[in-house]
Parts: C-alpha cells; sequence; structure tokens
C-alpha cells in the first residue's frame, strides 16, 4: 500500500525471508516531473518485523545497477536512478543479429550488439553515453573488432562516434565526452559475452542513458537528455529446470517422475526435448506418453512423437519428445510427468542426473541440432526400503487437538509416523542427516519450516506428546504403536522447497562426538513420527501421495489428506454484474443475482438424514443427530439483503442442473433448509453476529443432506461495492460445517476460495431498450435502442464494447462481422464511419455470446482531442435476435464496457443494462372445446395441448374474446388444480408439471363459454412459481384457437296436431286438443322460435335436426305442401299471441334458402334437414354495424344471411315419436364450423300414444243436473311409458255426484285410483256417478289423461307430465220428456197440464217443479192433480242445488200414478197456475226428479215457457151431456169463454185424451151452440177427419167476446189415460192440427174430472172381445206413439 506523500511503499510478505537468499520484486511507479541530483539517493529498502521495527535495510541507495551492489559509488549518477525528461527521440534498433543468442561457452562466440540510430536533445552540446547490460553479460569492446563507432550502410560518413569506450563492472559500457549533432543520425555495434543462463540478479533489460553524467551545475533538459530500458534477447539455453522424483526407493516400479524446464526458443515441426540419463539412472525405465503437468505447456501425443529407448553406445535411458505436425509451439515452462517409472534396483551413493536441452532436426537423431543449450540437471538419490509410512489421522473430534486444518490453502499441521528397518548410521563428521517429505503437488512448506516441526517424545517439557503410543491409543490410531523420539535427536532444521520438506535430524555419532555422553539412538523395526505444519493445496491433487526418505531408506508413496475443498473443478462462482454499487444510484438497495456450483468433499449432514435413521419428521432427534450448513462468505463492502429474522432474500439451494419439476433435488425453503444472513464469522445479528451482511447460511434443518461427490448449486442476491477494485479480483470464501447438535460443537467440513470478478468504475448511464417490445423466443427485435454515457471522454485509440446476455444473437454476418441492422437513430452520427459497431459472436457451452465492438482509431484535428466528449449520450439501434428459452437474472444482462486499448485494454468504465423477459413459445398450441356444448354461455368442457420449450407449473389463462367466459366454477384435470383468485375470464392453474418437449394436454372443465360468440381471443402465460414471478412461457391475443359458436335459443315451441292447426287458423275451434300433447305417429306441425347470437353470413347452412336413441325421432314428412319454413319479422315484433301459433308482427317474410337437404338417421328415417341459406334483403337488415363487421371479416365477398339476437320461426309436418328427443338447431359456415348451435339441448315436445277409452252411460239418456251412473273403461297404448295417475276429463258440466261445481267454466278433473296391478297392461273399468250439466255440451268429449309424477330425489322438483291420453266421443244431456201446457195468456187463471217420463232405473221418488218468476202455482185437490202434491219446503240436509230453488213457485209432487212405457215410467199431473199480467222473461220451467235419498235423477229445467197471446179467456171447460162409459159413447160439450174479441182467431181445435175418439158419424153431430159464434161460411167449418181432434173453421172476421159451445159424441177410452185433460187449440191459421203449429195462439189443457163408468163386459162376445182387444191394443200403441210424437 502507498503511504503519504506517496513515495513510500509497504509490500506485505507472506513468508519468511531466509537468510543469504536472494529476492526481488516489481512494482509500479509514478515519475517525477523534474530531474534533481538528490533523486540520485533517495531510493532505501527496508526489512520490518510483523510488529513494524525495522530489522535490515539499505544504509545508502539502493543501487541502479545490481552489478555495484555493496559499493559506494563517488558520483551520484553511479547510485540510485533518477528521472529523464524524455526517451529516446528515435525508436531504436537494437540486435544482436538473431532474435535469440547462444550463450558465449556454448561454442566460445561473443556476439556483437549494434545499436541505432541515436541523435541528442540539443545540438554540438558536450555529453556521454552509458549502457548497462544484465548482470551476467560483459562488455568486451578491447578484444578484436570488439568496438565500432559507427554502423555502415545506416550511418553517414560523418556520423562516427569519436569515442572509446571505457567498462565498468563488466555490464557498464561508458562513452564519454560524446559530440553528436541533432539534424544526424548515429550508432555502434560493441562486442559482448553472453552468459550460460538468464540473468537472475538484475532486470533482464539493457537501459541506454544518453546524458547521464550532466555535472552538478547541469540544465535538465539540455545536459540530461534521454533515457530507455531496452529488452533483452533470450539466451538459447535451457533453464529454471528441476527433476521431481516422489519416491526414492530402490526398484520402485510405480513411480512418479516430473521434469520441468524452461526453453527460449520455439519449436516447430520436428523440434523437441532430449532427455539422457547418466550412469547412476541405469535401469531407469520410463514410458511414453508423459502426462502434461497443470499449467505447464507440454506437447501431446496430437502434436508430436515420444520415444524412449537406451543409448546405443552407453546403453543409459534417453526420451526423445518431439513435434510432428505443422504448428509452432512458443518459448515457455515446460513439464512432463512420467508415470509409472521404475527406478533403479539398487540404491545409489550419489545422485543421479539428467541432461535434459532442446533440438531440431530430432527425427534425424543422433544428427540432430542444437536450440537451446542443455544442462545437467540433478535427480534425488536412489535408497533403501523404508518399511513403513504414514500420516495420522484423527477424528473430527481431535483434529483440532493436533492443529488439523484440511480445508485449502489452510495452514495444516500433518502428523506423520513411519518405522525404519535399521538404525541409521552416518560419519562423525556429518553433523546431520535428512528426513525427506514430498507432498503431492499443491502443498507448500515453508522456507524455514522448523516453528512448528515437532517430533512425537515422551512429554517432559509439557509441549512434547506422544500419540498413538501403547498407553495413549485411540481408535483412529494406525496398528503400529509409536515410539518416543531420541530426546537428542530432535529435529534441528526444516527447509521447505514448495512441497518438499528437508528435515535436519541430528546424527547421534556427531551428537556423541561434539557433546559427549550417551546419545539414543533410533531403533530398528521402530516406529517414530513428527508433525510439521504445511499449506494445503487450493485443490484436491490428482496424484494425492506422499513419500518420506528417513537417512539411506525411502517408503512407498503413502496416502496423503483429502484436501476438505469443495471440488474446484466443479466449484465456480458467477455474478451478474462486475460494476459498482455506485452504478445503481439512486437505487441503493439494487441487488443482483449470483450463483455458485459446487461439489462437497465431505457430505453436509442433515438432522433426519435417512441413511442414519428411520423416522418421522415430528419424532424428536436422536442424541447423536448433527446438522450441517454450507456458509457464503463475501469480500469486504459486499453485503446481502435480509428479510426479518434475518432470512436471505430469494435464495435458493438445489442440486446442480436440477430440472424445474424435479422437487426432490430441491431443498425447499423453510422444510429442508433455512437460510440466513450473518456477518464476517457466519453469526445473524440475532445469535449475537455484527451488523455486517457478509455471509449466507443455508442450513439444512430435515432429511435432505449433501452428500460427498454430489454437484449442488445455490443461488441468492448481493450488492456490490461503492468502489471498484480493478484489476484486483475479489475473493469469496465458502464453508462448510457440521454440527452437533447436542453440544453445539460445530466442526468446519470443507472450505473453498471463489475467485470474484475485479469491481469496475461505473459509467454514467446505460440503457438497453427492446423499442419493438418483442419478447417472445427466437424472434427478431427490429428495433433495439441502446445509449452509453460515459464518465470520461472517448479517445482515440479506445473502444466501447456491448455485450448481449447469452442466446441474444447481434451479428448478421460472421465473415465480415457486421451487425444486425446497425444504425444510428435518425440522420446525427456520433462518431466517425471507422467507429461503426461490428459485430462478432462465439459459442460458450452451447450458447451463443455476441457483442458489438466500437473501435476508434481516426486520428482527431486536434492532439487530444476527444472523439465523445464527458457526459455525451451515445446512442444507436440494432436489431437482435431473441434466444429461445427464457433467460434467468442471472444471464439476462446486457455489459457495457470502455476500454483503454492502448494501455493492456484498461477498462474505464463498465455499466449492466438489465435485458428484457424472454418468453419462450408454446409449441404446436391448440385449444378447443371438449365438452359435448359448444353453444355460446353454455356450461362445457375445455382442453388445451401445448409443447412447451421451458418448464412451467402454473398457467394463466385469459380468453378476451367473446366476452362472458366464466372459469368461476371451472375443475381442472388432476392432479391439476384452481388457483382461488381464478374468476371470470381469467383462470389460473397450479401444480402443474409442464416439461419441455412433452405434448401436454390441460383438462378444464365446467366451464362457462363466453357471449355471444365469434372468434376466440386468447392470452396464455405460463410461470414456473405459484407466486406467478417468473413467467417462461406465453401466447398473447392468439386468434388461431376457435370459433366460439354462437347460442341459439329455442323458445315457444309448439307440437301441433292437424285439428289443432285447424282450431289456431281459423278452422273448426276446439278447446281441449290445443293443451294436450300430439298423437304418436300422427301428422303434427312443429313450429318454434329461434335467436342466434351470432350474425350469419350467406352460403353458410341452417341445420335443423331432431336428435333421438335407436331410430325414435321425429320423423319428418316429405310431402309437397309439407316443406320447412322459415321466417322473420319485418317491422315491430311482439312475439306470439299467447298459446296460438299467430305472430305479432306488421309483415312476416320468409328466409330464403336453397340446397335443401334432408337427414337420415341409422335407421334410414328422415330426422332433419340441412338448407343453404341465401342473401336477405337490405331491406330488412336491422343492425347496420354488423353488416359493416361481416364486411371488414370478409372484404365485402359476403353478405348478411341471418342477422344476431332477432327472432325468427321455423315451421314444419313430422311425425312425432312418444319417446324423448332434442332439437338441434345450428349454422354453419361454408368452411365448415359451426357458428352458432344449441348444442342439440333443447328438448323437443314428445308426443304420446293414444290409450283406450270407452265412456258408456247406465242408462240410455242422460238427464241435465242430475245424477247418472257412467261406465268409463280405460286401457294403456302399447309401448306406453308408466304412468302413476290417470285423469278423467269429462265434458264441461259433468261432476261426480256431491262434488262441489267448480267456478267458471272450465271441464273438471278427475283422478281415477290405479285399481289393476298393471297398468300397462290390464283395463281398467270404473262405475261413476255423475253429475250431469245443465244442457248438452257442444264438446261432449270425454278425456283420459295418464300422467306420470315424478319427485327429484336431489332437486325436490315434482315433475307430472302426460304420458298418454286419449278422447271418446259421449253422450249428450237430454232431458226427461216433459209437456207443461197452460194458455198462455195474461193474468190468466187455469190448469197447466204436466206430463213427464222418468226411466225406471232412475227410481224417481218426487218430482220438484219450478215455475218461471211471476208465476204462480197451486195445488188443486189430490183426485183433481192426479198425483200428491204439496208446495215445496227446504231441509238442512238437501244439497245445495235443492236448497237454491224457488219455494214460492216450487211444487213437490210425490210421483204415484204412471204409466210403464218401455224402461220409461210416464206421470202425469193437473196443477193450477196463475199467469202474470205481462210476460217479462222467456225463464223455462224446471222438473227435478228426486229419488228416495233427494238425489236428482232425472230432471228438464229448460222446460220453454209458452209466449203470451194477447187474447182474453177464460180455461175451457169439458161437460158430459150424457154419463161417459168406457168403451161407450157419450155426448160432450166443449164451453169456451172469450172475454175480449179476437179479430185474428181462425180456428179451434179441440184434442181428446189418449184413448178417446169422437164419434161424429155425420157433420151434423157436431153442434155450435153459440151461433154468435162466426165460424166459417164459405167453407164446411167442421173438420173432424182425425179421430182424436176436432177442427172449426172461423170466418176471418172479429170474434166477439162471449160464451161459446159445442157438442159432438165422443167414444170413451177403454182405459183410463195418464193424460186425462182435454186441450182447446186457438189458432189464427187454417192448417193448425198439433201443439206445434206455428199457427197456435195458444193452448188450454180442459181437465176432465167426471167419473167414468167402467166398460161393459159381455161373456158372450169373449172370443170376439179378445180379437178386438188385441186390435185396439195395436191402434192404441200406435196412437200413443203418434201422441207421443206430437207431444215433443
Amino acid at each position: 500500500m502507498a503511504t503519504a506523500p506517496y513515495t513510500r511503499a509497504i509490500l506485505k510478505i507472506g513468508r519468511t525471508l531466509i537468510l543469504g537468499k536472494y529476492y526481488a520484486f516489481q512494482i509500479n511507479i509514478k515519475s517525477p516531473e523534474f530531474w534533481n541530483m538528490s533523486q540520485h539517493d533517495g531510493w532505501r529498502l527496508w526489512l520490518q518485523s510483523p510488529d513494524g521495527y525495522m530489522v535490515d535495510g539499505s544504509k545508502y541507495s539502493v543501487q541502479f545497477n545490481s552489478a555495484r551492489v555493496d559499493t559506494l559509488p563517488v558520483e551520484p549518477h553511479d547510485r540510485g536512478w533518477a528521472v529523464y525528461p524524455s526517451g529516446l527521440l528515435l525508436p531504436v534498433n537494437f540486435s544482436l543479429g538473431a532474435e535469440r543468442i547462444l550463450p558465449t561457452s556454448a561454442f566460445d562466440m561473443s556476439a556483437f550488439l549494434s545499436v541505432y540510430p541515436l541523435t541528442p536533445s540539443t545540438d554540438g552540446q558536450l555529453t556521454s553515453l552509458r549502457l548497462i547490460a544484465p548482470v551476467g553479460f560483459v562488455w568486451i569492446p578491447f578484444a578484436e573488432q570488439g568496438w565500432q563507432g559507427y554502423l555502415p550502410n545506416f550511418t553517414c560518413k560523418y556520423c562516427e562516434l569519436q569515442v572509446t569506450p571505457e567498462v565498468q563492472f563488466q555490464n557498464e559500457l561508458l562513452l564519454r565526452n560524446l559530440v553528436m549533432r541533432s539534424t544526424m543520425f548515429y550508432g555502434f555495434r560493441v562486442r559482448m559475452w553472453v552468459p550460460l543462463r538468464p540473468p537472475s540478479r538484475s532486470t533482464n533489460a539493457f537501459y541506454l542513458e544518453i546524458g547521464y553524467d550532466p555535472g552538478k551545475d547541469a540544465d535538465y533538459y539540455l545536459d540530461r537528455m534521454q533515457g530507455a530500458m531496452l529488452p533483452a534477447p533470450p539466451i538459447r539455453v535451457v533453464h529454471d529446470v528441476f527433476i521431481y522424483s516422489r519416491c526414492n526407493l530402490a526398484g520402485f516400479n510405480d513411480n512418479i517422475m516430473d521434469f520441468r524446464l524452461r526453453i527460449a526458443s520455439p519449436l516447430t515441426v520436428n523440434d523437441g526435448f532430449l532427455i539422457e540419463g547418466n550412469e547412476l539412472t541405469r535401469g531407469t525405465m520410463l514410458g511414453c506418453w508423459p502426462s502434461s503437468i497443470p499449467e505447464l505447456l507440454s506437447i501431446t501425443s496430437v502434436e508430436g512423437n515420444c520415444l524412449v529407448f537406451e543409448n546405443a553406445v552407453t546403453l543409459l535411458p534417453v526420451v526423445k519428445i518431439w513435434i510432428t505436425q505443422s504448428l509452432q509451439m512458443p518459448p515457455g515452462l515446460y513439464g512432463f510427468r512420467f508415470r509409472g517409472v521404475t527406478m533403479p534396483s539398487l540404491p545409489t551413493s550419489a545422485m543421479l542426473y539428467w541432461k535434459m536441452g532442446t533440438y531440431s532436426q530430432l527425427h534425424l537423431y543422433p544428427k540432430h541440432e542444437i536450440l537451446d543449450v542443455a544442462v545437467d540437471i540433478p535427480s534425488p538419490q536412489v535408497l533403501g526400503f523404508l518399511p513403513e509410512a504414514g500420516i495420522l489421522r484423527p477424528n473430527f473430534y481431535a483434529a483440532p487437538g493436533f492443529g488439523r486444518d484440511d480445508a485449502p490453502l489452510k495452514l495444516n499441521i500433518l502428523a506423520f509416523y513411519f518405522r525404519i528397518s535399521k538404525t541409521p548410521l552416518f560419519a562423525e563428521d556429518m553433523e546431520s542427516f535428512v528426513v525427506a517429505l514430498r507432498g503431492p503437488l499443491g502443498f507448500f512448506f515453508e522456507e524455514d519450516c522448523s516453528q512448528y516441526l515437532r517430533a512425537f517424545m515422551e512429554p517432559t517439557d509439557g509441549q512434547s506428546r506422544l500419540p498413538c503410543a501403547a498407553n495413549s491409543r485411540v481408535s483412529w490410531c494406525p496398528s503400529a504403536v509409536l515410539m518416543s523420539w531420541p530426546s537428542r535427536l530432535a529435529p534441528v532444521a526444516c527447509l521447505g522447497i514448495n512441497e518438499t520438506a528437508r528435515i535436519s535430524v541430528p546424527n547421534s555419532a556427531f551428537v556423541e562426538a561434539q557433546q559427549g555422553g550417551h546419545v539414543a539412538v533410533f531403533q530398528p523395526n521402530g516406529v517414530y513420527g513428527f508433525e510439521v505444519q504445511v499449506q494445503n493445496p487450493e485443490i484436491q491433487p490428482l496424484d494425492n501421495l506422499w513419500a518420506l526418505d528417513f537417512g539411506n531408506e525411502a517408503s512407498k508413496p503413502f496416502a496423503s489428506i483429502r484436501i476438505q475443498s469443495f471440488v474446484p473443478e466443479e466449484t465456480k462462482l458467477e455474478m451478474a454484474c462486475s460494476v459498482s454499487s455506485q452504478f445503481w444510484w439512486p437505487n441503493l438497495e439494487k441487488y443482483l443475482p449470483f450463483r455458485i456450483d459446487f461439489v462437497p468433499h465431505t457430505t453436509i449432514p442433515a438432522p433426519r438424514m435417512l441413511e442414519r435413521r428411520l423416522q418421522s419428521g415430528s419424532d424428536p432427534l436422536l442424541p447423536q443427530a448433527e446438522d450441517g450448513s454450507v456458509v457464503v462468505f463475501s469480500p469486504p463492502n459486499f453485503d446481502f439483503p435480509v428479510a426479518d429474522f434475518d432470512m436471505c432474500v430469494n435464495s435458493v439451494l438445489e442440486v446442480q442442473g436440477r430440472q424445474p419439476w424435479d422437487f426432490v433435488a430441491l431443498f425447499a425453503s423453510g422444510a429442508d433448509v433455512v437460510c440466513r444472513v450473518g456477518d464476517v464469522l457466519g453469526l445473524p445479528s440475532t445469535e449475537g453476529g455484527g451488523p455486517e451482511r457478509r455471509s449466507m447460511v443455508f442450513l439444512l434443518i430435515h432429511r435432505k443432506a449433501m452428500f460427498q461427490g454430489v454437484a449442488y448449486t445455490l443461488e441468492g442476491l448481493v450488492r456490490n461495492p461503492s468502489t471498484a477494485t480493478w484489476p484486483r479480483a475479489m475473493t469469496w470464501r465458502m464453508e462448510s460445517y457440521t454440527r452437533f447438535i447436542a453440544t453445539g460443537e460445530r466442526v468446519r467440513l470443507d472450505e473453498y476460495f471463489l475467485e470474484g470478478p475485479a469491481i469496475r468504475s461505473p459509467a454514467k448511464d446505460f440503457q438497453v431498450s427492446n423499442s419493438a417490445a418483442e419478447y417472445y423466443g427466437g424472434v427478431i427485435v427490429h428495433v433495439v435502442d441502446i445509449s452509453v454515457v460515459l464518465p470520461a471522454p472517448l479517445m482515440t485509440g479506445q473502444s466501447i464494447e456491448i455485450k448481449a446476455p447469452r442466446g441474444f444473437e447481434m451479428g448478421a454476418n460472421s465473415s465480415n462481422q457486421s451487425c444486425l441492422n446497425f444504425r444510428w437513430p435518425g440522420t446525427f452520427r456520433p462518431l466517425r464511419l471507422d467507429a461503426l459497431g461490428t459485430c462478432s459472436c462465439s459459442v460458450i457451452h452451447g450458447e451463443v455470446s455476441c457483442r458489438v465492438l466500437m473501435n476508434v482509431s481516426y486520428v482527431p484535428s486536434e492532439p487530444g482531442e476527444a472523439v465523445l466528449t464527458e457526459g455525451d449520450t451515445l446512442s444507436f439501434r440494432i436489431s437482435v435476435l431473441n434466444p429461445t428459452t427464457p433467460r434467468e437474472a442471472l444471464r439476462n444482462l446486457w455489459e457495457m464496457t470502455h476500454w483503454d486499448v492502448v494501455q493492456n485494454a484498461r477498462p474505464l468504465s463498465s455499466a449492466f443494462a438489465e435485458s428484457w423477459p424472454i418468453y419462450s413459445e408454446l409449441a404446436n398450441f391448440s385449444i378447443w372445446i371438449s365438452g359435448t356444448r359448444k353453444r355460446a354461455g353454455a356450461l362445457s368442457d375445455l382442453s388445451l395441448s401445448f409443447i412447451p420449450v421451458a418448464w412451467g407449473s402454473v398457467l394463466e389463462i385469459n380468453i378476451h374474446d367473446p366476452p362472458g367466459y366464466d372459469f368461476s366454477d371451472t375443475r381442472p384435470g388432476s392432479p391439476l388444480a384452481k388457483e382461488i383468485t381464478s374468476k371470470g375470464s381469467r383462470m389460473v392453474v397450479v401444480n402443474g408439471d409442464f416439461r419441455p418437449g412433452i405434448l401436454q394436454m390441460v383438462f378444464l372443465g365446467e366451464v362457462i363459454l363466453g357471449s355471444p360468440g365469434g372468434r376466440t381471443r386468447i392470452s396464455i402465460q405460463m410461470f414456473t412459481d405459484f407466486r406467478m414471478q417468473n413467467e417462461v412461457a406465453r401466447k398473447i391475443n392468439f386468434l388461431n384457437g376457435f370459433v366460439q359458436p354462437g347460442s341459439v335459443t329455442i323458445f315457444s315451441q309448439q307440437l301441433l296436431n292437424q285439428a289443432v292447426v285447424s282450431h289456431y287458423e281459423g278452422g273448426t275451434f276446439d278447446s281441449v286438443l290445443p293443451l294436450l300433447p300430439c298423437f304418436a305417429q300422427q301428422l303434427a306441425r312443429v313450429e318454434f322460435f329461434f335467436r342466434l347470437s351470432c350474425f350469419i353470413s350467406t352460403g353458410s347452412s341452417f341445420i335443423l335436426k331432431n336428435l333421438g336413441t335407436d331410430g325414435n325421432n321425429h320423423e319428418f314428412y316429405l310431402e309437397s305442401g309439407f316443406e320447412p319454413v322459415i321466417e322473420l319479422c319485418h317491422g315491430q315484433d311482439q312475439g306470439r299471441n299467447g298459446s296460438s301459433t299467430q305472430w305479432l308482427c306488421n309483415e312476416v317474410v320468409r328466409v330464403n334458402y336453397t340446397q335443401k337437404q334432408y337427414t337420415r338417421n341409422n335407421f334410414e328415417l328422415v330426422n332433419g334437414f340441412r338448407a343453404v341459406l341465401e342473401r336477405m334483403g337490405q331491406e330488412y337488415i336491422t343492425d347496420a354495424a354488423a353488416v359493416n363487421e361481416l364486411a371488414y371479416l370478409t372484404d365485402g365477398l359476403s353478405s348478411m344471411a341471418l342477422e344476431a339476437n332477432r327472432d325468427y320461426r321455423v315451421r314444419f309436418w313430422v311425425l312425432p315419436t312418444m319417446m324423448a328427443t332434442e332439437w338441434y338447431v345450428a349454422t354453419e359456415h361454408e368452411t365448415g364450423y359451426l357458428t352458432n348451435t344449441n348444442d342439440g339441448e333443447t328438448s323437443a315436445p314428445t308426443a304420446v300414444p293414444q290409450m283406450s277409452l270407452t265412456v258408456t252411460p247406465e242408462v240410455s239418456r242422460s238427464p241435465p243436473v242430475s245424477a247418472t251412473t257412467v261406465s268409463i273403461s280405460v286401457r294403456a297404448a302399447q309401448g306406453q311409458w308408466p304412468f302413476s295417475r290417470l285423469l278423467l276429463l269429462p265434458p264441461y258440466g259433468f261432476l261426480p255426484y256431491g262434488a262441489q261445481i267448480p267456478e267458471g267454466t272450465g271441464r273438471p278433473m278427475l283422478e281415477l285410483d290405479m285399481i289393476v296391478a298393471n297398468p300397462l297392461i290390464d283395463e281398467m273399468t270404473y262405475q261413476l256417478r255423475m253429475h250431469t250439466p245443465r244442457r248438452t255440451n257442444l264438446d261432449p268429449r270425454w278425456f283420459v289423461l295418464a300422467r306420470n309424477l315424478q319427485v327429484d330425489e336431489i332437486t325436490g322438483e315434482i315433475s307430472d307430465r302426460i304420458v298418454g291420453w286419449s278422447f271418446v266421443d259421449g253422450f249428450g244431456v237430454a232431458p226427461c220428456a216433459v209437456t207443461a201446457r197452460y194458455g198462455a195468456i195474461p193474468s190468466y187463471t187455469g190448469w197447466l197440464a204436466l206430463t213427464f217420463k222418468v226411466p225406471a232405473l232412475a227410481k224417481g221418488r218426487f218430482a220438484l217443479f219450478s215455475a218461471p218468476e211471476s208465476f204462480e202455482l197451486r195445488c188443486p185437490d189430490i183426485k183433481e192433480a192426479g198425483q200428491a202434491c204439496e208446495p215445496y219446503q227446504i231441509e238442512e240436509h238437501f244439497p245445495d242445488e235443492l236448497l237454491a230453488l224457488p219455494i214460492a213457485r216450487t211444487l213437490n209432487l210425490t210421483m204415484g200414478t204412471f204409466i210403464a212405457e218401455g224402461q220409461d215410467l210416464v206421470y202425469s199431473a193437473m196443477l193450477i197456475i196463475v199467469t202474470p199480467e205481462a210476460l217479462l222473461t222467456l225463464q223455462p220451467w224446471e222438473l227435478r226428479v228426486l229419488d228416495q235419498s233427494f238425489t236428482v235423477v232425472d230432471a228438464h229445467l229448460e222446460i220453454p215457457s209458452l209466449p203470451f197471446s194477447e187474447l182474453q179467456a177464460e180455461n175451457p171447460t169439458v161437460k158430459w151431456l150424457t154419463m161417459p162409459q168406457r168403451g161407450e159413447a157419450a155426448m160432450v160439450a166443449i164451453q169456451v169463454i172469450i172475454n175480449r174479441r179476437i179479430k185474428t182467431l181462425r180456428m179451434l181445435v179441440f184434442l181428446m185424451p189418449e184413448g178417446f175418439r169422437h164419434d161424429i158419424q155425420h157433420a151434423n153431430q157436431l153442434a155450435n151452440i153459440n151461433k154468435n159464434f162466426p165460424v166459417a161460411i164459405e167453407r164446411e167449418w167442421r173438420d173432424f177427419s182425425n179421430l182424436r181432434s176436432v177442427r172449426i173453421f172461423i170466418e176471418p172476421t172479429t170474434v166477439a167476446s162471449g160464451t161459446f159451445e159445442w157438442q159432438f159424441p165422443v167414444i170413451v177410452a177403454q182405459k183410463a189415460p195418464i193424460n186425462t185433460e182435454w186441450y182447446v187449440f186457438l189458432c189464427d191459421d187454417y192448417s193448425c192440427r198439433v201443439f206445434s203449429d206455428p199457427s197456435v195462439v195458444v193452448v188450454f189443457p180442459v181437465p176432465d174430472f167426471h167419473e167414468k163408468i167402467p166398460a161393459v163386459t159381455f161373456d158372450g162376445l169373449m172370443m170376439t172381445g179378445g180379437l178386438q182387444r188385441r186390435h185396439l191394443a195395436k191402434w192404441s200403441l200406435i196412437l200413443l206413439l203418434g201422441g207421443l210424437m206430437c207431444s215433443v
């Protein structure tokens, strides 16, 4: 280190200086600006003790010429060195006639030195010249032709130096009192003697001085002119020659011998080395090829040839190694290591010698020629046999007590033991003999190695010890028992020569002779030991063996220690940056990564190593448990980042070369290893360490240990020092430890020193920008902007080098080193053309490494002018080819270096810039919808496949288009898992193992697909860590994934049979069939609306299919007139009108299509069709934006066919199936991909089979509002689905008797019991007592529905669907036959004749007869009524319908007297009626027949009220003028009372009861009693052609009021008829005959209460009477039927 005022330098010496030895060193200095005389006396050299005390030194100035050492020069210029104002003004040709010179002794020839040209600094100034040669060279100018003051053909005629040369101290040539002109060039030649070896006591250079003796009053610039150092030419002699023999045991046949020598001449073809042994080497056997020695030059078997043979004359060994290839090998230090050497068989009495030199033409041996003169080199003496030797090897516990430290470069105390065969005997005059210890290459003994040299002997002084003696043996001791070293023969000196120590042991004979007394000697076969300090090698030696010579005995090689070092060849430090941290200001917390690869020599244990015991992680540790650690120590001023609790930041420990997916080879932080930051001693602050952050401690805490011979890698972050250290490299240290957990004792295992980079000064700024933002691997980044701001000017002879991270390529042409599109931004050129960047690339460890180099070689216009001034920005652009794989942060930095090429490539400043991330490609990337659902918005599955270039474990998937993708409930395929932040269109998949080069498949289940559909835009990124901080691959905005089909939404489905179609389209109305499913295999029309989420272009196909299983699908109907129709709405669209088929639309327009094709299933049934859509009319398009988008996507080549989000209707005819089917509706682009679909998941309406149904009433006629029994028979259809409910829908108004009448007019629905075991096979029959409606319905159909009720076990939803149904035309409601006749005139009080017929099965008991409002009914005497009659009275148990009857207007008739008429019973009654003054309503009369339980069993509720006539009359009467006897004739009188005249009366009709007939034989028998009655005049006024009726024709005139009577004979019926009343018709036309004639104005029932005399029976006429009765019965029957017909 330098000290102020910087004229003193202190050198710290790392070894002891030996008395009498020569030492030398070299140091760079800065010369002063001016010379003064004191400079010659100012040089001093002192030696100091470690405590700083002066122990030796120069009492006078250090001599400039080392030949003057120990002299006291008088003149100042003969003392120390002083400066000159300049060097030689002209470049001097300093020539000895050859590039290399032979020593004079070789051929007894001296050399001539020529010096030219020389010129003075001042013209004609008297001066002097001195030329000092290296020590060993001798000037001989006085020899023959020894001096010549000029050089012929070089110097001018008048340029001879007129001087007599002088020589001092043999190597100083003095030319005094010279006069030289400044305009002339001078030179001289002088003879010199060349030494046999290069100088070792002085610098190997000549010093030429002009004006070396300027005098006391000299002018510095005029008199002391020039000075220069001129290198001496090499001397052609081998030197630095050394022979090493590992083992000197006679006859040993596996020895190692090294031959090392330095040569001066280069070697070419047929040049080489010749090694020849002397007489004592006889028997030595060497073999080819010798191996090379590390750090030494050698000739390999590829480059030359090797031959070992015996000299033909002397039979001594000769080794010849020469070059056979056309190449040249430089001069330098060469070495050859021969293995398996056999030593001479007998010990020798002296040392062996080998002669070594280099020769040319060795292939012509022995006619070879000398290159470098050979020298004889001694080799160790061959010795006798030393039986045993070795090293004591204490274990970990005992080693520190012996001073053992087997770490590299550590001072180690090794304990050796050996067994001698006999007592060494030497002459008395020999003071000591040698114990030679030779170690492996790399061990180093101090020259004075006696400080820690100690023989093992009985401890008497408290310092001695005797391990492994008979009384102190331990487990690690060798089998030999050590004896105490003779006390008076303890070693007295130790001389270290590299890996060899020569230990001096007193000669017992000499000691005894000099000191007297008895001297204990070494005993034959005795085992002795000693310890000595040695420095361990840095790396484990290849030949790791020691050998020991004791006196005249030599041991065989024995094993050395294992250097506790990480394997050097595999232990490397790599840092991301070698510039000082000042570059990163103001970001002082900028830490950059580093990596250390290492291979432990010693296994580093873990507390739960599997090799030590099998136990779980929670079991307590065993008492002998130990843990291990690796500690990295940084050089001063470096520091590591620290987190809480001294934890490391971003630390990694893993097996070297670990594949990212191999987590077994990773030491997981917190699970396998804990990394903490510590101080310079490796102690964290939480454990008492200092504040420095200079170490990283990786502590193994679980099962994973680090094993011997296995390569590992550790990584971390570090911050460089803030000041530069260049050119001094920074040394890192790495150690491993084991710690016994029970005691806390820690023992170091391995140690290694790693050479880090020298820290360089920073540039002001360095930026590398990927302006093109191209981050994909393997692509060209066309615009990379690079800018540099230097802290110092850029001068001529300097260069700027920019290195790209490995893998980045910048070279366009390797032959001319052109860069890839190098250019200056804009038109400004910051440098001249000769400074354009050149690019060169090389391959390092399989990766390309490129650099840009800008050399500045032109000379500026002004000397010293800067090419680029300090602080100016140098910017340029270049194109770069990205590497194919991601770069780790450690190797992803750009490096800039500002070089001073003139001054030995000195870096003036450096800078680093972080490069951009590289994302590798996901090769063969493909993504598709793997689920069965494809439509937009559906829940489906996605699958993706790719081949990664780099490994990753996490995938982030973003689907940007179409919007609406939702991964919230997505389930990845095992073993992948969904990261909890996944939501919406972002999916993060973790727990992956995506290995490079292997096809990877990723399944994503239950994804909600995006909407509305269309082309997808997907981004996928792959990361190595679950925190997603290290991205390694990506595909951004990937457009070639898949086309997301839009959704087809189907709604308002209808499956309508022809009847229902007719119903909705204005045909036959049906209120039930539209509510029921169609029958299977009966022609039906399907129609539904659909809506697309994506528009469709022309040429696309519309596809419609009905999907079923096993051929069960709706079969499309192909007949003409039933073609499919697709329609759209033009104008306002309000959808379908309720459940009808009417589309509430301004204009329904058909969609044009062509190329219709029907599709068939596997059973050749037509299951759908497809058609090519044509262009939609421009006037129907509503979405102009979609039209523009379509034009953009297709370059205007396609037109709109179907718009999105618009309702369309499709209609087609099918033969439906009863199986469950689905509609598949899709649109397909003309290139084949789906554009819209419903995935076939829209359930189609199903048809059901037609069941068998019969409905049979118990009676042939079903009365209204009555209880009647109905038989229902139901049978399931073939193939019908099972059903759990059977429902009966009778016609409107039919209800089970006793049920409440539902509100409204809906049909009742009855659920029938499932009365059979198997309803799908057995017929089900039911007897139902139904309450009939009031009147016959327009729709008398009965329906039966089979429904299947199911409850979903999971959702609890209830489904109740129809699986079959049927209908049958039922029976009408027919009221009982009722006639109610009365005089329909106002304010009439008279008779009402009631006749009704009731089925006998009805078992009628009571009849309730209700009059219309305003009418009044009364019960006459029972004899007159014909049935028991009483006013109606309500009782609580009556049903509601009876409770609602009008009490005042209802009579209760007890049905007694009747006449059977087939299955019916005919009842009649005469009731008194009082009509109102005016007929305000035509409310009907009602008759209800009740059984014994007051159930209505028959009824007539619409007995019409008769319209009133305006006439006024009284009820006619019948009066018998003679006693009527049955079967006999009697006169009857009919009286009609008219209260007011009548203008329109034209006829009277008298209708007799059944069985009665008139007996008018002549017209005169019909008498008009009141002659005022205007009978017809112009025609016969009597008509009695019909035996049951008599008609009176009236003259067309006004009939005056009055009482009128007519008389005529009547034959009385044999039996009393059910209706005994007579009827009088008043008619306004002559066509009047029966009740129903329209001319009838009013009908009056006329009761006949007169008793009839029974008919007389004559016995004599029995037979004749019988025949007559039979004929009468037949006639009566006909008459009765006729009467009934007339009464209807």
